[in-house]
C-alpha cells in the first residue's frame, strides 16, 4: 500500500517549491504535476507504523507555515503490485 499525496493544480507550484526547499524533499517522490507518493514502511515488525503518520504530519505543518489549506490537498492509499 502506497500513501499519495495530491495537491490542487492551483496550489501544485507553491506546494512543490515548499517541497524542494525542505527536507520532505528526500522523502517524497513526485510522480505527476500535483501528485507526491511518500515512502512505503516496513510493517513486518507486527507494531503500527508511525512513520507514516509522522511524514504527514510534517507535510501539515510545512503547508501551514506555505498558506496552504487543507482543503487544498488530500492523503490517499493505493494498493500496490506485489
Amino acid at each position: 500500500m502506497k500513501t499519495i499525496l495530491e495537491v490542487s493544480l492551483q496550489e501544485a507550484s507553491k506546494a512543490q517549491v515548499a517541497i524542494n526547499d525542505s527536507l520532505l524533499q528526500t522523502e517524497l517522490t513526485q510522480t505527476g504535476t500535483n501528485i507526491w507518493e511518500l515512502p512505503t514502511y516496513d510493517m513486518n515488525d507486527r507494531y503500527e507504523c508511525d512513520g507514516d503518520e509522522e511524514l504527514k504530519d510534517e507535510i501539515r505543518e510545512l503547508f501551514t507555515v506555505c498558506g496552504i489549506s487543507e482543503d487544498e490537498y488530500s492523503f490517499s492509499d493505493k494498493k500496490t503490485e506485489e
